[in-house]
């Protein structure tokens, strides 16, 4: 028995979901959160696969407190959180048990990427270099949201993630936690898994994807630093990107390009209501529909 779940969230993914489901063994149970109301779309696709199970909740509640209703529902030992647009390999799975067992005293792990030129993984100090445990394992300061493999003792339901997250940084800002606690996190080279990157939602909804993925990542790094540091490094690490956004926001209404304008224009805004201490509210149109 594996003691193993794996948790997927969606958010209209259907496409992306296909390929991502395909590539897991059959014999592994799964549970989908899909961030709307969709019923065709649960029924569709637990008559399709056996070992799903799929929450709707309703509408978009972002990622960590998606996340959270599904990793509070789990019972396995691990659990395997993917994004949609992941496709795991013959041994993705059976290599992370295998660190597993080696290792028992870690709370994250991660497998690699197999494009590897943009590594899943940091360190919180720029001073830090890679500890290998041998020629396969390495431990790191925290590792990207798209795969992220948890060893659930070590967690209770406030480790999780950060619910005023809306989208962006709530990975890292568990690491951290987790990190500060004294807790272990490892990458493990030999397990491999594909990740298209930005390419979850279907194609018809990728513009307004495009738009809240602006707003919250500028949003959500003046949220982490303001939590983990204060607000004049928030400001310090971003004032930067406020002034240019503003400035490029009206370079590009002056030539007519309306999407790059409004693109810019949203990262200003998501900078600006950070600073002032504002939640993390934008919503794209697909959250209204």
């Amino acid at each position: 028995m594996m003691n193993l779940t794996i948790l997927i969230l969606t958010y209209n993914s259907d496409i992306a979901l296909e390929k991502c489901i395909s590539s897991i063994d059959q014999k592994i149970p799964i549970i989908v959160i899909e961030n709307s109301a969709r019923k065709d779309f649960k029924d569709n696709i637990e008559k399709k696969y056996e070992n799903l199970k799929c929450i709707l909740n309703m509408k978009n509640l972002g990622f960590g407190s998606a996340m959270n209703i599904g990793l509070k529902q789990i019972t396995t030992k691990y659990v395997l959180t993917l994004n949609p647009d992941t496709v795991l390999k013959k041994d993705t799975i059976s290599n992370l048990l295998l660190a597993a067992q080696k290792l028992r005293d870690f709370c994250l792990l991660a497998p690699s990427v197999s494009n590897n030129s943009i590594p899943n993984y940091g360190f919180l100090s720029p001073s830090k270099i890679e500890k290998k445990t041998n020629d396969n394992i390495f431990e790191v300061d925290y590792i990207n949201g798209f795969a992220m493999f948890f060893n659930l003792k070590k967690f209770n339901d406030n480790d999780f993630f950060d619910e005023n997250f809306f989208l962006y940084l709530e990975e890292i800002d568990l690491c951290k936690r987790m990190r500060d606690k004294d807790e272990r996190i490892f990458v493990i080279k030999n397990s491999i898994i594909d990740h298209a990157g930005g390419k979850s939602a279907n194609t018809e909804f990728r513009r307004e994807m495009e738009y809240a993925r602006n707003w919250h990542w500028m949003w959500s790094q003046v949220y982490f630093n303001k939590k983990h540091f204060n607000l004049l490094k928030a400001i310090k690490v971003t004032i930067i990107k406020f002034c240019l956004s503003f400035i490029k926001s009206i370079l590009y209404l002056l030539i007519f390009n309306f999407n790059k304008s409004k693109i810019h224009w949203l990262r200003f805004n998501g900078l600006l209501n950070a600073y002032i201490g504002k939640k993390a509210f934008y919503r794209s149109k697909l959250d209204y529909e």
